[in-house]
């Protein structure tokens, strides 16, 4: 959904149920925009480092691997997670609180493929687990905007900007449908569709 290269928002609730390593390539991915296993990527997931760790952890093709300095509990839960883009440097918020270690990075320009929930997209690093309101903005949010977003129930509200959203509510079907622009996304791997939802908080 988009190419910007600076001050963009990922934004997803996950509740990951089998932590460790997914299929094929070490972690789960949860969020990824870009190309299939390339250096115009980025996204986000569980131990994408390798060693079956419980971290949030990022990827940003072709630059580095990035640990964000939160780890996830053992015990199933839902989790608001944020990456996002801010004049150069990469920040990560886990329920509206900023996590330890932010990544100060090169430019980089995601390109030729759309964004993928739970895998990285090509096929590899499959999340276990339960997803709802994904979204992209077009902006990096301030504290105050996380909170709002955090706070606002999903799919809900929260700040303008968004320039794609996958509430992942439909509760029946293969595809997710974006409100925003109609970018939508197949699901694949036979999803179950759940009425388990996290929000409001």
């Amino acid at each position: 959904p988009t190419e910007a290269t600076d001050n963009w928002c990922l934004s997803i609730w996950a509740n990951p149920t089998s932590l460790g390593s997914g299929s094929g390539v070490a972690g789960q991915m949860i969020l990824y925009n870009g190309a299939p296993l390339s250096s115009n990527c980025y996204g986000f997931g569980i131990g994408l480092l390798g060693g079956g760790d419980l971290n949030l952890e990022a990827i940003l093709g072709g630059i580095a691997f990035i640990d964000s300095g939160y780890t996830f509990s053992t015990s199933p839960a839902w989790y608001h997670i944020i990456m996002l883009r801010r004049s150069g440097t990469i920040e990560f918020w886990v329920n509206g609180v900023q996590t330890a270690n932010t990544f100060t990075d090169s430019v980089i320009a995601p390109i030729g493929g759309p964004l993928a929930i739970g895998h990285q997209y090509g096929g590899a690093r499959y999340f276990t687990g339960k997803l709802i309101d994904a979204r992209m903005y077009g902006f990096a949010p301030s504290e105050a905007e996380i909170l709002e977003i955090y706070n606002s129930g999903c799919p809900g509200g929260g700040p303008g900007g968004l320039i794609w959203q996958c509430g992942l509510d439909e509760g029946t079907g293969s595809t997710s449908f974006d409100t925003i622009d109609g970018f939508n996304l197949g699901l694949f791997n036979a999803p179950v569709w759940t009425a388990d939802c996290p929000c409001p908080p």
